[in-house]
């Protein structure tokens, strides 16, 4: 198995992995109750809904963004590869995507309403279903050699 088949193959197991982590954490939101001494202010409620919405979008222009970065980091001697770039950009992805999964079991904790942490908690789950970094660069350039 060579290391571009190894990456994906990686990439995909993490995705499993949130998925299964948001699960987890919808079935933690209905056995423990929130504590929380009174409910949340609805503005903060609004705001971590709105960051919490800003991060999945940013899951999935961010790594599309990191592709077109310089290929060297300040200071690193070795430029990284494509391929390199693409796993960074599909885990910088998915951790936007499962930041709004906590944020959905944070707000539960504080107070605010079951519904809005479902829902946060949910389009999580679907975003990161739906998450792709693009193809990696090693089948994009075997595509178009064979076209």
């Amino acid at each position: 198995m060579n290391s571009e088949s190894q990456i994906v193959r990686t990439v995909r197991i993490m995705k499993i992995g949130f998925i299964t982590f948001a699960l987890l954490l919808i079935y933690l939101i209905f056995k423990i109750p929130a504590s929380a001494p009174q409910p949340i202010d609805p503005t903060v409620e609004m705001a971590v809904t709105i960051l919490a919405l800003v991060d999945v979008v940013l899951g999935f222009v961010f790594p599309r963004f990191m592709m077109r970065m310089a290929q060297r980091a300040p200071g690193n001697a070795a430029p990284a590869t494509a391929l390199q770039r693409w796993f960074a950009g599909s885990v910088v992805g998915l951790a936007f995507l499962e930041s709004c999964n906590l944020f959905g079991f944070a707000l539960h904790f504080l107070g605010a309403e079951l519904g809005r942490s479902e829902l946060l908690i949910g389009v999580g789950i679907v975003a990161t279903m739906f998450f792709s970094a693009g193809a990696p660069p090693g089948r994009d350039e075997g595509n178009r050699s064979q076209g």
